[in-house]
């Protein structure tokens, strides 16, 4: 049985450009399901933000915020105290190398592994302490860290060329790393970015980088006079052909598809300059009142003072103009009859300006250092233990990302074409490197240790840890900055040299009952 379907009825509908009916508005009073899409909300109607990729959002205003960054840091001190903090906290005084070759995937036994890491733990450092590790010779490890973190916070990322320069006088290592600005990457000739070309990073059809375009010297140098390579440019590709690095250029991602780096100020520099102008506005209008302490009131009208400088009007604005009464301490002022003395007394009490400012620095450190704010004013006071433990344990966590980031990003490459030159130029042996490459080269990297708030209730918290085996010497000593076992090595040789000088060690040794703590009167 054939069944008849009628057409529907438009005759009543509003149609759109490609003839589709239009879809009824609602009839609700609420304008969208999520207020975050109201288009009628007061503080929302207004907040149009567009809609980018992640290079179209970044890569044509990057150039105004590394250089708005640099400026702050120059010369804002809560922008240079919080990149200060982030340095000492995340590099300090370095890193220690400790090789760990992963022993069960190349087939040795522990003990070998431990003898060859001991080895290569010497060769590294001696490479790494020195300045041969700087391919400019400016300093050791610990000086690149310091200038590639400092340079990934201010401008959201950092470069490094790797060289080769063997038979160097002072090193028998020809590995080195030359630290890049990143302003000097950028496109051929200063064309504009296309599909495949993103302000001077080449990619690939799936987005990785293939290449970089590096200006020989940076723009600006032109002030110290010509040099004809501003204007030349060096295509570097980011691999050779067996895979080793030969240009990193490392930021981290926010968005994918991102191919350069975003400063760790950029969300927070509005409040700085805001702040700035205030806290200078205050300070001009402190100073002034500062300086006026008084007034002298004269009963002379002014044709009664022109008479007394022969009606001569300059005469008497320029000897107005040179006499300033001083004030002293304890001073009698004496006035002429009818004169009055009259002291400034400025009504601006300023006393929100604290409270603000506190209130300012609260948002900049939490959004734009992401610490909490006693680390970026370096001000502990007033916090009992257990908020100072609390604040001390998010900025922990917060710098130990930090950490592995850089583990990953610059000490792990950086380390393993050490060890790989080591093993090619014969200082050590490693059977079978170049098959297994990442098991040989593995390392575990002790930073400073975070430090003790309380070194009686830590010290007793590290002791229960071991002896409930939830954790070992080596995290223990790995959280105070310090390699276990070069500690039990000299714990060994202290315990000897009681022995030789005839002192009784279990005295010395034993365990000390620690009285029980009064709390402090914040937590109480």
């Amino acid at each position: 049985m054939a069944v008849s379907i009628s057409s529907p009825d438009v005759s009543n509908l509003i149609l759109a450009a490609d003839g589709s009916p239009m879809r009824r508005m609602s009839t609700s009073a609420q304008d969208s399901a999520y207020r975050a899409a109201s288009q009628e909300h007061v503080a929302m109607k207004a907040f149009r933000p567009p809609r980018g990729s992640a290079d179209s959002d970044l890569l044509p205003e990057k150039d105004t915020i590394d250089a708005r960054a640099r400026d702050m840091v120059r010369n804002e001190p809560l922008a240079k105290s919080g990149i200060g903090v982030w340095l000492d906290m995340a590099i300090g005084t370095g890193v220690t190398v400790q090789p760990m070759p992963d022993y069960r995937a190349l087939g040795i036994t522990k003990k070998q592994a431990d003898e060859w890491a001991s080895v290569v733990k010497n060769l590294v450092h001696e490479h790494l302490d020195s300045r041969f590790i700087d391919a400019s010779g400016h300093g050791p490890l610990l000086d690149m860290m310091r200038l590639i973190f400092r340079t990934k916070l201010i401008q959201g990322e950092f470069a490094l060329l790797p060289h080769y320069l063997p038979d160097r006088p002072g090193t028998k290592f020809g590995t080195c790393y030359q630290i890049i600005d990143p302003d000097r990457i950028c496109n051929d000739k200063d064309q504009p970015d296309t599909v495949d070309l993103r302000s001077g990073v080449r990619i690939d059809e799936y987005g990785g980088a293939v290449a970089y375009q590096v200006r020989k010297s940076h723009e600006s140098d032109g002030v110290f006079g010509y040099d004809p390579k501003q204007y030349e440019w060096e295509e570097i590709p980011a691999y050779d052909e067996f895979g080793r690095p030969r240009f990193m250029l490392e930021f981290e991602r926010e968005r994918a598809e991102q191919h350069r780096g975003l400063s760790l100020l950029a969300a927070v520099m509005p409040k700085f300059k805001v702040a700035s102008e205030y806290e200078s506005a205050e300070l001009q209008a402190a100073l002034a009142n500062a300086i006026v302490a008084a007034f002298t009131e004269s009963s002379m009208d002014m044709p009664s003072l022109l008479e007394m400088f022969g009606g001569d009007a300059a005469a008497l604005m320029q000897n107005r103009a040179d006499y300033q009464l001083k004030m002293q301490m304890g001073a009698i002022m004496p006035l002429f009859p009818g004169d009055k003395f009259a002291s400034h007394n400025p009504a601006r009490p300023n006393t929100a300006f604290p409270a603000f400012m506190d209130s300012v620095a609260r948002h900049i450190s939490a959004g734009g250092f992401e610490l909490p704010k006693d680390f970026v004013l370096r001000d502990f006071t007033g916090g009992s233990y257990t908020s100072l433990k609390m604040a001390f344990n998010t900025a922990q966590r917060t710098v130990g990302t930090a950490r592995e980031w850089m583990k990953s990003h610059f000490l792990a490459p950086v380390v393993g074409m050490i060890i790989e030159e080591a093993v090619g130029r014969g200082f050590v042996e490693a059977p079978g490197f170049y098959e297994n490459r990442r098991a040989w080269t593995r390392c575990n990297y002790i930073f400073d240790g975070a430090g003790w708030l309380d070194p009686v209730r830590e010290a007793q918290a590290a002791q229960l840890r071991i002896a409930a085996t939830i954790s070992t010497l080596q995290d223990e000593c790995a959280e105070q900055g310090k390699d276990w076992e070069e500690v039990l090595e000299q714990r060994a040789a202290e315990l000897n040299k009681m022995k030789e000088l005839n002192l009784d060690v279990a005295v010395i040794q034993q365990t000390v009952a620690v009285a029980p703590q009064t709390p402090e009167e914040h937590d109480r």
